[in-house]
This record gives structure tokens, sequence and C-alpha cells, in this order.
């Protein structure tokens, strides 16, 4: 069995003066041009 534990950071900068209320995350990585993992929260 093959496995991979990935930790991804995320920054947002944010230049407006109000803040962006987040309510979920729909993401797609890549490396070397191939889709490596999918993912979607609404946490």
């Amino acid at each position: 069995m093959f496995e991979q534990r990935l930790q991804v950071d995320l920054r947002v900068r944010n230049p407006n003066d109000f803040d962006l209320e987040v309510t979920g995350l729909d993401f797609t990585l890549h490396l070397n041009d191939q889709r490596l993992a999918r993912g979607l929260t609404n946490k």
C-alpha cells in the first residue's frame, strides 16, 4: 500500500479594508502538472 501525508499551508492576503467571510474551500493541488489531490470543505 502506498501512502503519502502532506501538510499544505494556505495564506490569503486581503488588500481590502473589510474582512472576507470564508464559508468553504474547493481546491485542486497539482505537482509537476499532475493533479495530486482534490478536496472540498464547508468548514
